[in-house]
């Protein structure tokens, strides 16, 4: 009787089930008109167009050709041709993404991306990004500033080993997180009101960072530029570099114009001196140390606060001009002075000077100086909540030798 009953349950269950798949089913005959898909065409998967000779057919001057607005992507390596440009764009409105891959050059090629477009005053709206750039024999890895190009963005891009700049752009650009390595020219070449942030730029020429008028440096390391000029990171007037590193470059380590702000940067080891900058600046809390001329290097009605200048060839911080306000700096153990003020009308305050191995001050008649106090060390242990000090002064401005 066992195995009659289970019979009759499987039966049971099975009815049930074929009853519910009854309920669940849609009809059986299909809707009036044609059979259309329900899933995404290309287009709705990928939008953007890629690069390939379809797409962006070539021409006399270019591997690849980008004619009309869009957002366009490399699906492989690109070789590049001698006298030929990677990719040219020739059209307003476009972002070129290389999904990671190279663009490299050959022996004679040209830009490994180069802008042909005009843009006007509005800008062209180019950006570039994600991917490497490589041995581009007589052009730029990457040129968009051709006429009056603009505005253009470049973003997480290497540009390395290319026969002239690594990164060029025009005027009120955006470049970040990119990398600029052994160009033959400047790494990173910027037009004015620009904004150069989180880049790299080591062994080019000339410069490795140059921005023109009212640009913005940031967070950058820059080092071993070389060449006739051999100057990290440059800038001309209005410009703010702030939190940059520029180290044994084979001239000044940063150098700027006029009226230009320098906060927490450090120029170390640089062959010739670590900060030089023009009249009306104000340099606050930078490290310049161990270069072979001055740390700074100071122009006039300017503002010197907070900065340490140690074992520097000549002086920790010299300048020819006036009316300069110099705070709270401290200089030890340059190959010169400690300060060397050789123009008149500065003000000197609430500095520290140590071991320098000419004289600490050399300071010529006609300044304001605060009194200078050779300080006394402790003559024993202090352990406790009071020390009668060995200032000889409580002049609060007073500079100090120890």
């Amino acid at each position: 009787m066992q195995p009659r009953h289970s019979f009759v349950l499987f039966a049971a269950c099975a009815a049930f089930l074929g009853g519910a798949a009854v309920l669940v089913a849609g009809p059986l005959d299909p809707p009036a008109g044609a059979i259309t898909s329900t899933g995404k065409n290309l287009n709705d998967v990928e939008p953007r167009i890629p690069i390939n000779p379809t797409n962006t057919p070539g021409d006399a001057n270019s591997v690849y050709k980008i004619t009309s607005p869009g957002s366009y992507y490399l699906t492989g390596n690109l070789a590049g041709e001698s006298a030929k440009h990677g990719i040219e764009i020739a059209s307003t409105d476009v972002t070129v993404d290389l999904m990671g891959f190279e663009l490299q050059g050959a022996s004679a090629s040209l830009d490994g991306i180069v802008v042909t477009a005009a843009g006007g005053s509005l800008g062209a709206g180019i950006t570039i990004r994600n991917g490497t750039i490589k041995g581009w024999g007589t052009g730029d890895g990457l040129d968009l500033a051709n006429g009056d190009v603009r505005g253009s963005i470049v973003l997480d891009i290497i540009s390395r080993e290319n026969g002239n700049a690594g990164i060029r752009v025009g005027a009120s650009s955006t470049i970040s997180r990119c990398s600029a390595n052994y160009n033959s020219q400047a790494g990173i070449h910027a037009g004015g009101e620009s904004t150069i942030s989180g880049c790299t730029a080591e062994a080019n020429e000339n410069y490795g960072i140059y921005a023109g008028a009212a640009s913005s440096v940031s967070s950058c390391s820059v080092s071993a530029t070389t060449g006739e000029v051999g100057t990290g990171i440059k800038t001309e007037g209005g410009c703010v570099i702030s939190e940059c590193t520029s180290s044994s470059n084979s001239g000044d380590g940063i150098e700027t114009t006029r009226d230009c702000v320098i906060a927490s940067c450090v120029a170390r080891n640089n062959g010739a001196s670590g900060i030089d900058f023009g009249a009306g600046c104000t340099v606050t809390g930078c490290v310049a140390n161990g270069n072979a001329i001055h740390g700074l290097n100071v122009g006039e009605s300017s503002i010197v606060k907070g900065n340490s200048c140690v074992e520097n060839a000549a002086s920790g911080i010299s300048t020819f001009g006036r009316d300069t306000r110099f705070e709270g700096n401290n200089c030890i153990k340059n190959g010169s002075h400690g300060f060397a003020i050789t123009s008149i009308g500065n003000l000197i305050i609430s500095n520290t000077c140590s071991g320098n191995v000419g004289t600490n001050w050399y300071i010529v008649a006609g300044n304001s100086v605060a009194r200078i106090v050779n300080t006394t060390t402790n003559a024993t242990d202090i352990d406790g909540s009071t020390y009668a000090g060995g200032l000889g002064t409580t002049d609060p401005l007073a500079n100090c030798t120890y």
